[in-house]
């Protein structure tokens, strides 16, 4: 197992073992090998960060710093508002976060036609897009598996954000190759692409966070109308079924944007006990705050060549924690990055604490 002197600030990664899909085979690697596997594309692609635009400023304030989203041509800002927690909580809540994140320069904000039902979107439709629309970008998602499904999906969509269009919109929560596959044969992609001739979708992608097979089939199908990639960036990620190592190069490779979630591996490395996917239901030891903080973790996602940091909050103080950390980011050395991944590689080896991995 890896050993850190935490009162010294030592590392010994010379020899440990990583058990494989947590079973009890185990393969015994050194530190080149180590760091081979948990840093494969520092040497090209991430060695060459996406710049950050400092940001303008519009009628509501000054707005965070910026980075072009691959091909589609926009500029998001680096922060960008998760819809998940939005929806979750109240309406004053969701609307103190909203006013909250466009007061610290935020534009950009997530949603999903699954969130609660709708409820997501609505709180966006009631509290972001009556005052704020034409200043910010959109994106949401469909788990349609069929052309009609995701038609219906973008027509109720619309109505409950009050727009009549979508900035990005992505095939959500892809899970298989299989998967994959059932969808373009079914019509998603199509219908989709339908949309964005009328104007009511700008720019289509998909978001997965299973395995990054899934990712990389439908990325290497080379398809124009994929422009967008949201995938799990965090530092327990490369040590199991690694999207940083395995997803973000093929995606960079054909201009696909990135956008980072699950930089705390969606609530594992906090504790939080999953009620979906993998050992769901199962009680996780939180990491944070005594091996890792949350601003090393946002710090480290941000690091990498992504477009933007879709990131969840429960309090306003979590959201302006969070906004500054994107505003003041800074990209961490490689040894820096190699050093946060190997600080956790015990627990990351056995994706345990990111549950919606296969």
């Amino acid at each position: 197992m890896l050993k850190h002197d935490f009162r010294s600030g030592l590392l010994d990664i010379s020899v440990f073992s990583i058990p494989l899909c947590r079973m009890n085979t185990q393969q015994s690697i050194d530190r080149r090998d180590f760091i081979k596997r948990t840093s494969l594309i520092t040497g090209s692609l991430c060695l060459s960060p996406l710049i950050a635009t400092a940001g303008k400023s519009d009628q509501f304030g000054k707005i965070l710093p910026t980075r072009k989203l691959g091909k589609t041509g926009l500029d998001v800002t680096l922060y960008c508002v998760g819809g998940h927690h939005v929806g979750r909580n109240d309406h004053a809540f969701a609307e103190a976060s909203i006013d909250r994140a466009i007061e610290l320069g935020c534009r950009f904000f997530d949603t999903a036609e699954g969130y609660q039902r709708g409820e997501s979107e609505t709180r966006f439709g009631k509290f972001l897009s009556p005052k704020y629309r034409e200043q910010v970008q959109i994106l949401t998602k469909t788990r349609a598996r069929t052309g009609e499904e995701a038609e219906t999906h973008m027509k109720e969509s619309l109505e409950r954000l009050r727009t009549d269009y979508i900035d990005v919109y992505l095939m959500h929560s892809i899970d298989t190759v299989e998967d994959v596959d059932n969808r373009l044969n079914n019509g998603v992609l199509e219908a989709i692409s339908n949309a964005k001739k009328k104007g009511i979708i700008k720019h289509i992608g998909f978001s997965g966070h299973k395995t990054p097979a899934a990712n990389n089939h439908l990325i290497n199908k080379k398809l124009p109308e994929i422009e967008v990639m949201l995938c799990p960036i965090n530092v327990v990620d490369p040590s199991y079924l690694s999207f940083i190592n395995d997803s973000v190069p093929v995606a960079l490779e054909n201009n696909v944007g990135v956008l980072a979630m699950k930089s705390i591996a969606g609530g594992g490395l906090i504790g939080v006990t999953p009620v979906w996917g993998r050992d769901r239901m199962q009680e996780r030891e939180s990491i944070i705050p005594d091996r890792l903080s949350i601003k090393e973790a946002h710090q480290f996602a941000l690091s990498y060549p992504v477009s933007s940091l879709v990131a969840g909050h429960d309090t306003l103080e979590q959201l302006e924690a969070n906004i500054a950390t994107a505003k003041n980011a800074t990209k961490l050395s490689e040894e820096q990055r190699m050093e946060l991944i190997a600080r956790v590689a015990d627990i990351g080896a056995e994706g345990f604490h990111e549950h919606y991995k296969a």
